[in-house]
């Protein structure tokens, strides 16, 4: 294509009235060019140049012509109002107010200069929203504003917004329109530069998207996810004290047992539970030391109490002869040669969230109305090391808070239970039936399918009585090896959305 650098400045200069001079042509006849017209074609030298490789299709370059003589261009995502009179166009507003010529014909508009013509068709479509279309051109291009930190995700571990809140962590990334911008992780500030769906910093190159209100950003096998937000007030540091400390060099590896930030502190128990309990930091006795966190590592040199990174920023900390203390703005952090301890296998397995069904059956009495009637169950389970503790229900007319039934439970690991043990009542309360020792016991494989618990009783209350029967997954599981008939009720319009999401397990069961 020839001179297409030319032809797209010229017509811009052209069409935006910008001209120190105007083509003059001779006086025609006087008819009403009023109406709305749609760039068709462009030519040069008479050659007719493809609209879709110049960068423009349908309703990106028009040429609005009132009744009134007012008029507006719009070419190159810019507005520009003008006034028109006979065959005659004038900026409202500019220095050049000299006017530019046209031809209308067949209901073509033509510009023309230098062998280059811009042709416009009549339209019988509606005008777009001039006003809509201002505001749209207002708004700024691509991400532009501040962003809160609502997850992160980093070799398959998410810490999720409420996760962060629990450990004190809060970040922010803020793009400015000059292409720069900034990332604040829980006060520590780092510049960067960003120019399409990729911000540059330290070196590194890091792709992102924004839809809507959610921008990702994407690092190797890390992902954050932030929203759109106020930027975040920095919080006010009441200084401490001065410690002193032993003259003992901290080398050897420590593990983070405490952090705070803003007065809120997260304990070794949050830690082990968010993931991020084997997060350390490690003295060589060489003078070089490493970072890791979530998988990833970072390199440093160390001299006294201070802290080299590999870009040259320093960071002092303080040891007591036991543990390692850091400080920066409002954020604080302890280390200790012994990490918070990790769960056992039986509190990995069985803590948390479950999720199933309950049935009534072999109803009498005053429930004889309820046979068959089958509802949507949630299920907490909560035990420590020794395989003790206790499993809450709730159904979709209870709550975690106020649940269907209580239980305390215990563990088995022995009487031919499976790898898993078996989960055994203690003594405890469902619906209105006490539940006893040994009431309930099945292991996750009783019912036929991997990690699948399911429990039966019977309620007697004089006359009245009931069969019941209790099925439970893990929350997080997909029920794809089941028939239809054992699904719950509510698994694909409730659950599935929720787990496709990674969405903790929620204290009500929404049905409507």
């Amino acid at each position: 294509m020839k001179k297409t650098a030319k032809l797209l400045l010229c017509f811009l200069l052209i069409l935006s009235l910008l001209l120190t001079a105007a083509a003059c042509s001779k006086k025609e006849e006087k008819q009403n060019a009023a109406g709305y017209y749609i760039l068709k074609t462009v030519s040069e030298d008479g050659e007719e140049l493809d609209l879709e490789t110049l960068g423009f299709s349908k309703d990106e370059a028009f040429l609005l012509l009132n009744e009134d003589g007012t008029a507006v261009l719009y070419l190159f995502d810019e507005l520009t109002d003008l006034t028109w009179r006979n065959n005659q166009l004038r900026p409202v507003e500019g220095e050049n107010t000299e006017p530019v010529s046209f031809t209308l014909e067949d209901k073509l508009l033509r510009f023309e200069s230098d062998g280059t013509v811009l042709t416009f068709k009549l339209s019988k479509d509606d005008p777009p929203d001039l006003d809509a279309l201002r505001e749209k051109l207002a708004e700024p291009d691509g991400p532009v504003g501040c962003y809160i930190l609502d997850s992160m995700t980093m070799e398959g571990t998410t810490v999720d917004a409420e996760q962060l809140s629990a450990l004190g962590m809060s970040a922010y990334i803020e793009f400015y329109e000059d292409g720069t911008g900034i990332v604040d992780l829980m006060g520590d500030i780092e510049d960067f530069e960003w120019e399409d769906d990729t911000i540059y910093a330290d070196g590194e190159a890091l792709t992102f998207t924004l839809e809507g209100d959610v921008l990702t950003v994407t690092d190797g096998d890390g992902v954050m996810v932030f929203h759109a937000g106020e930027k975040p007030e920095t919080p006010t540091v009441i200084p401490t004290e001065p410690i002193v400390y032993p003259d003992e060099l901290p080398e050897g590896r420590y593990y983070l047992i405490e952090a705070s930030n803003g007065g809120t502190t997260v304990s070794g128990d949050d830690l082990v539970a968010t993931g991020l309990s084997d997060t350390y930091i490690e003295f060589r006795a060489d003078g070089t030391g490493e970072i890791g966190i979530m998988g990833e590592t970072e390199e440093f040199t160390w001299e006294g109490t201070v802290m080299t990174d590999s870009i040259g920023e320093t960071q002092t900390y303080t040891y007591d002869g036991t543990c390692v203390f850091f400080e920066q703005g409002s954020i604080a952090m302890t280390f200790s040669k012994d990490a918070p301890a990790a769960k056992g296998e039986l509190e990995t397995y069985w803590d948390g969230g479950w999720y199933g069904w309950w049935m009534m059956e072999n109803c009498t009495g005053y429930y004889a109305d309820l046979e068959g009637y089958w509802w949507d169950l949630c299920a907490e389970i909560d035990i420590d090391e020794s395989g003790t503790g206790t499993i809450s229900l709730w159904d979709e007319d209870f709550s975690r808070d106020d649940p269907l039934g209580t239980v305390y439970i215990r563990i088995d690991t022995e009487s031919g239970a499976d790898a898993h043990g078996s989960l055994v009542s203690v003594s405890g309360s469902f619906e209105i039936g006490d539940i006893g020792e040994g009431d309930w016991n099945a292991s996750p494989a009783d019912a036929g399918y991997d990690d699948c618990l399911m429990f039966t009783g019977k309620v007697q209350d004089g006359e009245d009585s009931y069969e019941y029967t209790i099925v439970l997954r893990p929350w997080g599981t997909l029920w794809d090896d089941v028939e239809e008939d054992f699904l719950p009720y509510y698994y694909d319009d409730w659950y599935l959305p929720l787990i496709e999401e990674n969405a903790e397990m929620p204290d009500y069961i929404i049905t409507e």
